[in-house]
């Protein structure tokens, strides 16, 4: 298998005050957005998930309430607004477009203080609310601080509560499956700082620990945690995971590090690899924190 990484992320935000620069390859492409869409202010794409030719933005100051904006790519054309999603009007959500996630045609929109998912899904070029998803247990503002989709299943991480939460929907209903069992250990800082599912595979970081896990079937099994090799000679404060991707076959793990370090856990047995990539000098990580892997 040939895998590729990128570390300027297939489409990497270059935040101005109302615009959104998308890196592919050696090409860069500025996202067509008038007054109409964002105004200066309004953090305009300072959240972007994407899937295939599928861009979603999040703009969590517009209008107070906040929006997220969704962009397809044809060939003809280019990068083209697609649909504008706004939260219920009488839900009361501040922030919205404060975090997104997109496979296919299901998007997740979070938002600050209500401990609410918003759902769409689109059908056409029309994307509708489908479900709100909200926690298990009594709710926080640390629920929705992270959010993956594959398919029809959500990982929802929740910092106050240190706890991954996975919501599935089965036929026409949206339930919760599990919440993603913490291993017996002391936790450092808030878990479920940054969640990704993939498949029957799901990951949990805490920190600068990662935990992997797998579905049998019938429940998510606790596999193993991953801790970078800097971590593991020197323990620095500092180091923190800033972004994880699996590749195609969701059997390879790559981790970006705060001091620039890519590495690789292969599943369901192997050892952390450390990669000898340098993250682009010109950009700070937490901006372009972003990995995606190719292969064939």
């Amino acid at each position: 298998m040939k895998l590729l990484v990128l570390l300027a992320c297939l489409c990497a935000a270059h935040l101005t005050a109302k615009a959104v620069s998308i890196l592919e390859g050696a090409s860069q492409t500025l996202l067509p957005v008038d007054e109409g869409v964002a105004k200066a202010g309004d953090e305009f794409g300072k959240v972007i998930a994407t899937s295939g030719g599928t861009l979603i933005a999040g703009v969590p100051r517009a209008s107070i309430k906040g929006r997220a904006y969704v962009y397809v790519k044809t060939p003809a054309s280019g990068w083209q607004l697609e649909a504008e999603l706004t939260p219920p009007p009488d839900s009361g959500i501040t922030g919205f477009g404060s975090l997104v996630a997109i496979d296919g045609d299901l998007a997740a929109v979070g938002h600050l203080y209500k401990s609410k998912v918003c759902v769409f899904r689109r059908s056409g070029a029309t994307w509708a609310l489908e479900t709100i998803l909200s926690s298990p247990v009594t709710p926080t503002n640390g629920f929705g601080t992270s959010i993956s989709i594959s398919g029809d299943a959500v990982l929802i991480g929740d910092t106050d509560r240190k706890r991954a939460d996975v919501f599935r929907k089965i036929g026409t209903t949206w339930a919760h499956e599990a919440l993603l069992p913490a291993p017996s250990r002391n936790l450092l800082s808030p878990r479920g700082t940054l969640v990704l599912i993939r498949g029957n595979v799901a990951v949990v970081v805490e920190a600068f620990i990662l935990d992997w896990y797998h579905w049998d079937g019938a429940s998510w099994i606790h596999d193993r945690e991953v801790k970078p090799a800097q971590y593991l000679t020197s323990k620095p404060t500092s180091l923190k995971i800033l972004d994880v991707r699996l590749n195609e076959t969701h059997q390879l793990l790559w981790v970006l590090t705060t001091w620039g370090q890519v590495g690789a856990f292969s599943w369901p047995s192997g050892d952390w690899a450390q990669i000898a990539i340098s993250p682009p000098t010109s950009a700070h990580l937490g901006t372009l924190g972003a990995i995606t892997t190719a292969g064939d």
